[in-house]
């Protein structure tokens, strides 16, 4: 009967819209990003896609639908507005408890369940057998199917595509939600760019200094930059 009402009220939760979700999660990470320890180790991503900031003090999240209060959040733990919040699921807490959990994501499929200070579950997932390096995201951002996907960690996993023409593809990430486009690479800085549109003129030009280029001036369409070492390609969505 206990089981019963874990089902049913997992049913529930699928069905519910929820302002805190989870957003991304990578139980498979061999060379994708590091943590704080220089490790690479299993990450999950919530995303508040709200307006207001969410408060998510005492919330917990776990691994098993019968532990739902595996891994509590400390306090304070606030998600502002349109943010996002990262885990490193290494079951490793001696590492910070604040975002290190105590237990790790299978890469051969299991559960992810996010629960409220009442026990109320607010986002799950059930997922399968993870290729290595790639994440499973919402797409839409926020509020999408989970799909398999390049990692975007701690960014927008968005509608919005991206083409290259060069081999500098990983040093780029272009954040819908703050329209935005940042590079990894320090060997970029100080170089020129210029941002084009489809006829060739030129929208946007700068110094490659500040890691992001702010693109919020642009309206929604589809754009080119080209630098010294590369040319790529970007939409704006709406």
């Amino acid at each position: 009967m206990k089981i019963l009402k874990w089902i049913i009220a997992l049913t529930m939760a699928l069905q519910t819209n929820g302002q805190v979700v989870i957003n991304e999660f990578m139980a498979s990470n061999t060379s994708t990003i590091k943590d704080n320890f220089d490790q690479y180790d299993d990450w999950i991503e919530l995303y508040n896609k709200t307006g207001a900031a969410i408060d998510i003090s005492s919330w917990s999240i776990s691994d098993s639908i019968g532990d739902l209060r595996k891994w509590k959040f400390k306090r304070p733990t606030l998600i502002p507005a349109y943010s996002y919040f990262m885990l490193w699921a290494d079951g490793d807490t001696a590492q910070g408890n604040t975002f290190h959990t105590n237990f790790k994501l299978s890469s051969k499929g299991e559960m992810i369940v996010l629960v409220d200070s009442l026990k109320k579950i607010v986002d799950s997932i059930t997922y399968g057998a993870q290729i290595t390096d790639k994440s499973t995201a919402r797409n839409p951002n926020g509020t999408g199917s989970f799909v398999i996907s390049t990692p975007t960690y701690n960014a927008s996993n968005g509608t919005v595509s991206m083409s290259f023409k060069s081999n500098e593809k990983e040093n780029w990430v272009y954040l819908s939600d703050s329209k935005t486009l940042w590079y990894s690479n320090p060997g970029f800085k100080g170089k020129a760019y210029f941002v084009t549109n489809t006829i060739g003129k030129i929208v946007k030009k700068g110094m490659l200094e500040k890691q992001q280029i702010d693109l919020s001036s642009l309206i929604p369409g589809m754009y080119y930059l080209k630098s010294e070492t590369e040319v790529l390609t970007f939409i704006i969505a709406e």
